[in-house]
């Protein structure tokens, strides 16, 4: 499973030419999922990573992780403790609904 962090330029382009507004609800969209899904799963084939390797599940995140929302340290490391408290719950919905449909 995974976590992705949308880059605000590449996803305001992409909104814009898919007719989209450009806000949180596009994490829910779909097609956007299944391209990243796609992306990533094609990266992760092309490196030869294992099947434990390989991603499974994955949340897309409409705001960047950083210092001020206390997920990041000052040298822009993740707070592990404070990501498992804060994404627990997505971390156990995504175990429930199993692995992704999106072809490969």
């Amino acid at each position: 499973m995974m976590f992705v962090v949308l880059d605000e330029a590449k996803m305001k382009t992409y909104a814009k030419s898919n007719n989209l507004d450009y806000n949180a609800t596009l994490c829910n969209n779909e097609v956007l999922r299944g391209l990243i899904f796609k992306d990533v799963y094609a990266i992760a084939k092309d490196n030869k990573f294992n099947s434990l390797e390989k991603p499974k599940q994955m949340k897309l995140l409409f705001d960047p992780w950083t210092i001020e929302s206390d997920i990041l340290t000052p040298t822009m490391k993740l707070k592990r403790n404070i990501a498992k408290t804060r994404y627990a719950e997505d971390v156990t919905k995504m175990y429930e609904e199993g692995p992704l449909k999106f072809d490969k």
